[in-house]
């Protein structure tokens, strides 16, 4: 594994923090390094209680990081469906467009809610102290079953949504292109 521990301490700027210091500046971003579930396991069994603040925070945007990206992803899906049920109804690629970019704001909007709520719940965690290598492992796992969760019901719910628009655009047709939609 080339991630190491001690790479927690060091921003994309190369600049070291301590562990009661997270710079006011600092972006998830920053500590958005490519690793894996696996590796996130690994790095959960090597440390050591009570966890630290940074410890907290760069694990959490881990696990956050790679479930939306998981969420962020389906929408590619997303947008070949709705492409073509369009083409399937003969819809012009301008009312596929309009579909296709109502569907995606509102899934965008649903993902900023989602993301508000997991960081207010990093803030209730973080508000504890200190905390237990187990309470916190078992406050990611739980991250993760949200997002998992999240990302099926939004799948579920846009794919109904995108057929809804599409059949709806082809019944009403021309009516639908001089409208906000």
């Amino acid at each position: 594994m080339e991630f190491q521990m001690e790479d927690i301490k060091i921003l994309k700027d190369n600049k070291i923090i301590e562990d009661h210091e997270i710079p006011y500046s600092c972006k998830a971003s920053d500590f958005n390094y490519n690793i894996t579930e696996e590796d996130l396991d690994d790095i959960l069994n090597y440390l050591i209680d009570p966890l630290k603040y940074r410890q907290m925070f760069v694990l959490f945007n881990y696990v956050h990081n790679i479930q939306r990206n998981k969420c962020l992803q389906m929408q590619d899906i997303l947008k070949k469906y709705c492409e073509y049920l369009g083409k399937e109804k003969n819809l012009p690629d301008e009312i596929i467009n309009k579909i296709w970019a109502k569907n995606c704001s509102y899934m965008i909007s649903e993902i900023l809610k989602k993301d508000f709520a997991d960081f207010n719940s990093l803030n209730g965690m973080l508000k504890l102290g200190s905390v237990q290598r187990y309470e916190f492992a078992n406050f990611l796992n739980d991250t993760k079953l949200s997002w998992e969760t999240f990302t099926r019901e939004m799948d579920n719910k846009l794919m109904e949504m995108i057929y809804i628009d599409i059949e709806r655009a082809s019944i009403e047709g021309d009516a639908l292109m001089k409208s906000d939609f």
